[in-house]
């Protein structure tokens, strides 16, 4: 067996550094399935109209979130210390798409006139489709999680990152709580998403811990909890 130090997540750094990056097929799996269940979540009442059904696609979002957490950790590990330089090309990659596609939208709104007025008010207030809450806290994440990533990348010890989630924790609640951004649906009302927060931390330190998850069955339980918590959080936006 390994006698890797995961105290010394400094170095687990500096070896995945120096070696190719597998992909994570259970990453991939996810994905997948938050896909499918959002997929389903907005043919509601249009190819089914069972509650039941679209109870069990509430955890979509949130996986999303998750996952887009652990993304944005390999991203970071694997940028060599151009954080900043990441997440601009990053946001980038949301920001062009996200333009285009209010532009159309906008056009399609005024009957195939463009009104600039229009075009920028749907752009500021994200409100080109209500989908694109999800757009406005997301952004938001990607700028902070070189902050994220570096308290739990430096304070590498198993107690400092329970103060971590911890902390985001009730920051979650306090954002939620006293701050409203737009008005938008679910997390895209507050900063940083509200209880997205949390969830998208999880999503950071779970990466630190995956070898470790992996090595001991005891992870399983870890992972289950990590699954509770994140249907609780969607059920709670």
């Amino acid at each position: 067996m390994s006698n890797f130090k995961y105290d010394n997540l400094k170095q687990i750094d500096k070896v995945h550094q120096n070696q190719p990056q597998k992909r994570l097929l259970w990453v991939d799996f996810c994905k997948g399935m938050a896909m499918i269940a959002v997929i389903t979540d907005h043919c509601y009442g249009l190819i089914y109209t069972n509650r039941v059904i679209q109870y069990h696609t509430i955890f979509s979002v949130t996986l999303f979130v998750f996952i887009g957490g652990i993304n944005y950790a390999i991203s970071l590990q694997k940028s060599n210390g151009n954080h900043i330089k990441n997440i601009f090309q990053r946001i980038q990659r949301i920001i062009y798409p996200f333009l285009l596609s209010t532009l159309c939208w906008s056009i399609f709104y005024e009957k195939g006139k463009f009104d600039m007025v229009n075009f920028l008010s749907m752009v500021i207030n994200f409100k080109a489709t209500g989908a694109y809450y999800f757009i406005c806290f997301f952004m938001q994440l990607i700028a902070l999680s070189p902050v994220i990533y570096y308290f739990v990348n430096n304070y590498n010890n198993h107690i400092s990152h329970l103060c971590i989630v911890i902390s985001s924790g009730i920051m979650s609640i306090l954002f939620k709580k006293y701050t409203f951004i737009l008005a938008l649906h679910g997390g895209g009302k507050y900063l940083f998403g509200g209880s997205y927060l949390f969830v998208f931390t999880l999503g950071i330190i779970f990466f630190r811990y995956i070898e470790e998850i992996i090595r001991y069955y005891k992870g399983i339980i870890i992972f289950v909890v990590a699954i509770i918590l994140l249907i609780y959080i969607e059920l709670s936006n």
